[in-house]
């Protein structure tokens, strides 16, 4: 994503309707790329976070109640990234784009975030001063 985002750094929230968490994509262009997940609801123990961790995930933040994971700025870190978010929401039974909607959309001063291939379109409840174009 740094291409199309610039020196600005992107970001948005993943979400699927009518469930009550999100899947946060951060770009920071000069660092990594961050995911994060909410993990307020979900069962805990020591197999809930073996499968976390298998999945791809890094790191419980117990304060915010969320799991995240850093990747390089590269190919192969953005092909991890992907692996993961794929593998999250299929565990989360997400069976559709369709089902899937963006938040909390932010391109820094570019005002506009085109995803080519994210086939995701914005929340209707999505701030308007923001916009994504996910074609």
């Amino acid at each position: 994503m740094v291409p199309l985002v610039g020196s600005e750094g992107a970001g948005f929230n993943i979400v699927v309707r009518d469930r009550r968490w999100r899947l946060c994509v951060i770009v920071s262009p000069e660092d990594q790329l961050l995911l994060a997940v909410d993990d307020r609801g979900l069962r805990e123990g020591q197999a809930y976070e073996l499968g976390m961790r298998q999945r791809g995930w890094q790191t419980f933040v117990p304060l915010l109640r969320i799991w995240d994971a850093q990747f390089p700025l590269s190919d192969a870190g953005a092909a991890s990234a992907a692996r993961l978010v794929v593998a999250e929401l299929q565990h989360r039974n997400v069976r559709s784009p369709g089902e899937l909607r963006l938040t909390d959309i932010s391109s820094g001063d570019q005002g506009q975030l085109d995803i080519p291939g994210l086939s995701i379109p914005p929340s209707e409840h999505a701030d308007p001063a923001s916009s994504a174009i996910a074609s």
